[in-house]
């Protein structure tokens, strides 16, 4: 599999990589099903942006400063505050 990009400013540059897995289907994102969920699959894209990995709060208990008590569980709502 060869890939190439080129951006504004930058050098172009090359690299190839063989994934082993020739019995998977190769698709692109608008070309994802919910026939595909449970299956492996393999994607095909360009990437046109990245950000930092922001970590995931799942549960918090919190304690308070003053005097010392533990908040019950807190379920996070899947939103960065």
């Amino acid at each position: 599999m060869d890939n190439r990009r080129e951006d504004e400013g930058r050098e172009k540059f090359e690299c190839s990589w063989d994934d082993g897995y020739d019995d998977v289907p190769d698709l692109s994102v608008r070309g994802l099903k919910c026939s595909l969920l449970g299956r492996l699959i393999k994607l095909r894209g360009t990437v046109t942006r990245t950000s930092e990995v922001r970590p995931e709060l799942k549960v918090g208990i919190f304690k308070c400063r003053t005097c010392g008590k533990l908040s019950k569980p807190i379920v996070q709502q899947f939103k960065y505050t």
